[in-house]
């Protein structure tokens, strides 16, 4: 193995210096930017353009924390529009499943009292300084990876390896519980 980041739990959390280390220590959502969004250096949500800072620019894929995405009842300008897929009632939050044209569904959480229900039109946003690079490939068995490999005899694990090219290099991590052969 190989160390990628030393740090204190919330350092590493909130300034992750690889994608890795961002998907290790918790969820994430991952945003897709076509070319034309890349050529832009900008993130499309539905039919909002936000701007990314420039050290996004290359990244194809973006991350962002569930906790990152604001959510409103309405869409006020320069707010995106989505909708509510599930709403899971988790305590003092609420965990959003919303469908953004463009888009993968996303995760986001507000407080307890949000009145977002199932079906809702909410409006979203993301700080584009919450936005982290994710140029990483998760392969793995379950439908959350990257590239989903068909496991019948249940020998890989749902997040089994992570595949990343830097600087002319490629870099396998092994993430599973039972051992990645290459």
């Amino acid at each position: 193995g190989r160390i990628i980041q030393i740090g204190d739990g919330e350092s590493l959390y909130r300034h992750p210096a690889h994608p890795f280390v961002a998907t290790f220590l918790g969820r994430v959502n991952v945003l897709q930017r076509s070319e034309q969004s890349l050529l832009n250096n900008e993130i499309r949500l539905a039919d909002l353009s936000l701007t990314c800072p420039e050290t996004l620019r290359g990244a194809q894929e973006l991350l962002v924390r569930p906790e990152d995405i604001s959510v409103c009842m309405d869409t006020p300008s320069g707010w995106a529009r989505a909708k509510v897929r599930q709403r899971s009632f988790m305590g003092g939050r609420v965990q959003l499943t919303l469908d953004v044209d463009g888009q993968a569904p996303l995760t986001a959480e507000v407080d307890r009292d949000h009145g977002a229900v199932l079906g809702s039109t909410v409006g979203i946003h993301i700080n584009p300084g919450k936005l982290m690079p994710g140029t990483v490939l998760t392969i793995g068995a379950d439908h959350v990876s990257r590239r989903s490999l068909p496991d019948p005899d249940r020998y890989i694990s749902g997040r089994h390896a992570t595949i990343d090219y830097r600087g002319g290099m490629y870099y396998v991590a092994d993430t599973s519980s039972n051992g990645v052969y290459v």
